[in-house]
């Protein structure tokens, strides 16, 4: 039993047999600390589909974790409802394959990871010590695929292991004879290489460019980047340990960008961990201190040479490093649990402002608002999102909340209710970074949209760029087809503005029009250089 904040009230001593711990291990700890990280939204999904339909029993395969090994249980919940709509929670472990768990074990005993054939973790040990042992110099490369729990959210765990299984063939084509390729955990791998970092970074290139043909699953064609983090011995570290936490820092770096990215280690990499660290323990209270501000973008009417909208954008004025963007701290925002408390305030600071322009005779502009998972998906969003626009006395005419389709993918059906929420209320929805992600025509034609936003890494290629040029024109073909406007971000030549404008595109945004502006700033901005938009040229004809 659990109660309305998910820690372990009771439990029987076959559930802690099960979970090889003693019953007093257990009472207090709460459900995400029993399970890998990864099942950490499929856990959350669970119970939310618990609550919110009483009298329902869903459950899930979620991977636990035992004092020896992780243990893949049937997680079964019942929800009791409380006053506040959170209420205890009766839930039932069952070791439904236990003989695939043994033979799991004995795979994992013997070195070997049962979906893809590769060494594992504890091979990858024994592997790295005798080679430290044997090889003057070494290379470890850590390579993570990108965004994978999106795969296994859209085709479930049974196609992301299949997926899993063939990337790992492919990059077992890339690699050297002599290389050592192991599954690390999830959606990892380790390779050891004898060569030079340099050979290593050829290594890792070549698999990348393997990736780059599409893999089919599920009737679909998905494209998978991955991110690799490269470190030497003994340049980097000595000790298996320390190599594996070098290649990891340097993993981390990449986190934050798009595409194919890899990064070898460097000393500077852990000052800028540590400068991370100092920015996580100053964030908490930047609120307080009043250190967030809003930024705005305009929208353009490129056919008209006209602003339609400006998009809201956070920044962080620190006492000493001065304005820090969102790449840098949005990420510890989330994880440190803030994100809906910043996500509430970055509301109401938007329609303010939106509403202060109107009532100061400024053309009427809808004001769009990046919304973070954390509020998306939290009970109550729509209705206090309701509270803010009476508050503010802006119109729902006024507000565009755009999600990007990788929130929108990781629940889908939580999704579609918040989504028909919004379009009742008359609250515009944009979709952002579309064409990143995993979702299908059928799962985009569920979601009660108005308009998509072309990704920035598909503009800024063209109209050179063979597969950015294909993948905006399909974009704004189906968004056509379906009645949908269409926003594409990162426009910063007149050459993707003249594309664009072949196209019939109806919105565009980027610093070809105007950098990101403080609100008195773009206020001012809007009485004088917004009229000089129309005066941008056409493509030239030799392109």
């Amino acid at each position: 039993m659990t109660d309305g904040q998910d820690r372990v009230g009771r439990v029987n001593e076959a559930c802690a047999r099960l979970l090889e711990r003693r019953p007093s291990e257990l009472l207090g700890r709460t459900l995400r600390e029993l399970i890998l990280s990864d099942d950490a939204l499929a856990l959350q999904g669970l119970l939310q589909s618990a609550r919110r339909v009483p009298g329902s029993v869903p459950s899930a395969e979620l991977t636990f974790l035992t004092d020896e090994l992780p243990l893949p249980l049937r997680l079964t919940a019942l929800a009791k409802a409380g006053p506040d709509g959170s209420g205890s929670m009766l839930l039932v472990l069952e070791n439904r394959s236990e003989i695939s768990t043994l033979q799991e074990r004995v795979a994992y005993l013997t070195g070997i990871d049962p979906m893809t054939g590769l060494a594992n973790l504890l091979q990858l040990g024994r592997q790295l010590q005798q080679e430290l042992k044997t090889r003057p110099r070494l290379t470890l490369v850590l390579l993570a695929l990108s965004r994978f729990q999106e795969i296994n959210d859209v085709f479930g765990y049974d196609g992301g292991d299949r997926l899993l299984a063939e990337i790992a063939g492919r990059i077992s084509t890339c690699i050297p004879p002599s290389a050592f390729l192991a599954r690390a955990n999830g959606a990892r791998f380790v390779i050891l290489l004898e060569e030079e970092a340099t050979a290593g970074r050829a290594v890792v290139d070549q698999i990348f460019r393997s990736l780059k043909t599409p893999f089919l699953l599920g009737g679909q064609s998905l494209r998978v980047c991955a991110r690799a983090g490269i470190c030497r011995y003994p340049d980097d570290g000595k000790a298996p340990e320390e190599l594996l936490r070098q290649a990891e820092t340097a993993l981390f770096q990449t986190r934050d960008r798009t595409g194919n990215i890899s990064q070898s280690y460097s000393p500077e990499l852990k000052q800028r961990a540590r400068i991370r660290l100092e920015l996580d323990s100053n964030l908490a209270k930047a609120l307080e201190r009043n250190q967030f501000e809003l930024y705005y973008q305009p929208l353009i009417d490129p056919s008209q040479g006209k602003v339609t909208g400006a998009e809201a954008l956070l920044r962080w004025n620190h006492p000493e490093r001065g304005l820090v963007l969102p790449l840098e701290f949005l990420p510890q925002l989330e994880a440190a649990g803030l994100s809906d408390v910043v996500g509430g305030w970055i509301l109401h600071q938007a329609c303010q402002q939106a509403r202060s322009w109107q009532t100061k005779g400024i053309a009427p502009l809808r004001t769009s608002v990046n919304i973070m998972a954390e509020s998306f998906r939290g009970e109550g969003f729509v209705t206090a999102l309701e509270e803010t626009l009476g508050r503010s006395g802006l119109g729902a005419d006024g507000l565009e909340v755009e999600v990007t389709e990788r929130i929108l993918m990781q629940d889908a059906a939580t999704s579609q209710r918040v989504l028909g929420e919004l379009k009742e209320l008359g609250v515009g929805v944009a979709i952002d970074d579309f064409g990143t992600g995993y979702s299908s025509l059928a799962q985009l034609k569920r979601f009660q949209v108005q308009t998509l936003k072309i990704d920035r890494s598909f503009v800024s290629g063209i109209p050179h760029d063979r597969d950015g040029v294909a993948i905006t024109t399909t974009i704004l073909s189906m968004a056509r087809s379906l009645g949908l406007q269409v926003i594409a971000e990162g426009v910063e030549t007149h050459d993707q503005l003249a594309f664009l404008h072949e196209l019939s595109c109806p919105r565009v945004q980027g610093y070809l029009f105007a950098r990101p502006m403080p609100a008195g700033e773009f206020s001012t901005w809007l009485e004088t250089g917004a009229g000089h938009l129309k005066t941008y040229p056409p493509r030239p004809t030799s392109c």
